[in-house]
């Protein structure tokens, strides 16, 4: 997939932001950056120590995945057909981390993929207000069931270490028989857009399997690296909301971990997976500190999120029994809606 060109036009302080191989342009307000079609997945959503690329809930298409965490590192030995005094001889590169971004979706047996079927619909928006990357999506499979997608993603500024996915899936004429698929996998298959071949070759499959763990909405994956010797921790929660009867497992591999949600909807009915990532990495710290701190930090991602979620319900309930009127309802509900960051202070 070829890298999109931005141009930047400030025009009568509006901001027009022009894709050059697409050819057209489009207005974004002060604190949006749009993304109609398929742009660039290039747009991450970072706070400075857990950095994510914005590639597709899916995994595909994509030019190139990434999910770092600041200082996580791995060395590879220079070597010169000469060696001098004052060489550099190790090289540091920063290597991804497990990726915790994938969620799979499958309609009555079909894969949810862009490419195929037809994409009534298509947007992705940036928030730099918010932190959050939404994506809505209309799509029929190509045995013609259309479903409504919408997924907003956050890097939590306030815990460093926890990134948020809510995933919500809406049939929209038909009942669906759904599958969802969330993942954490370590060591995929990137392509080579570098032109080292010494990195290349250490980087191959850097991080190496230590311990897996999983539960019935949980995951853990433990690695450490093979040359810088640091060893790292990711892990996955989910909380599922949808119908009665809505069937969750967990399993867990070395190098992934999956969580399935199946369940069958009604036209109107959503189905809505709300899942937290947390990392934690150390070059001294040993895998059950590790292991504690991932754990103790989606927890309290958890506990943030359920607390105002319970806030959202009893503000609702409470403007619906008082007479205010619309103007002043949809304000408050404005602001409810638009706390989307986890507030609790831990830090992992």
């Amino acid at each position: 997939m070829a890298r999109v060109q931005f141009r930047t036009l400030v025009v009568q302080e509006e901001v027009i932001m022009r894709i050059a191989d697409f050819g057209f342009a489009f207005p974004a307000s002060d604190w949006l950056m749009g993304m109609i079609q398929t742009l660039k997945e290039g747009r991450e959503v970072t706070y400075g120590y857990l950095g994510i690329r914005g590639t597709f809930d899916e995994g595909t298409p994509v030019f190139q995945k990434g999910t770092l965490v600041n200082g996580f590192h791995e060395t590879w030995p220079i070597v010169y057909p000469e060696p001098a005094h004052g060489y550099a001889s190790t090289g540091q590169t920063i290597v991804n981390t497990p990726d915790g971004t994938l969620i799979r979706l499958y309609v009555d047996d079909e894969p949810f993929d862009m490419r195929y079927g037809t994409l009534r619909s298509h947007e992705r928006v940036l928030s730099l207000r918010s932190g959050t990357l939404r994506r809505d999506v209309e799509w029929y499979s190509p045995a013609g069931q259309g479903v409504r997608i919408v997924s907003r993603r956050l890097v939590s500024f306030t815990q460093r270490a926890i990134a948020a996915i809510c995933y919500e899936v809406t049939p929209l004429e038909d009942a669906a028989r759904l599958i969802l698929q969330s993942e954490l996998v370590a060591n995929e298959d990137l392509p080579d857009v570098g032109g080292d071949p010494r990195a290349a070759a250490a980087l191959r499959d850097p991080l190496v399997a230590d311990e897996d763990l999983a539960t019935d909405t949980e995951a853990l994956l433990i690695h450490h690296t093979r040359a810088s010797d640091l060893r790292l921790a990711a892990g996955m929660f989910h909380v599922v909301n949808g119908p009665e009867h809505v069937e969750v497992h967990t399993q867990c591999m070395p190098d992934w971990a999956r969580t399935t949600v199946a369940c069958v909807l009604d036209p109107g009915e959503t189905l809505q997976v709300v899942k937290f990532i947390g990392y934690g990495w150390s070059g001294q710290r040993s895998r059950p500190a590790l292991r504690l701190t991932v754990f103790a930090t989606t927890l309290a991602a958890w506990t943030s999120h359920r607390r105002r979620a319970i806030a959202a319900s009893v503000s609702r309930r409470w403007m619906s029994t008082t007479c205010f009127s619309n103007a002043s309802i949809c304000a408050c509900a404005g602001i409810v809606a638009s706390r989307t960051r986890l507030s609790s202070s831990m830090v992992a």
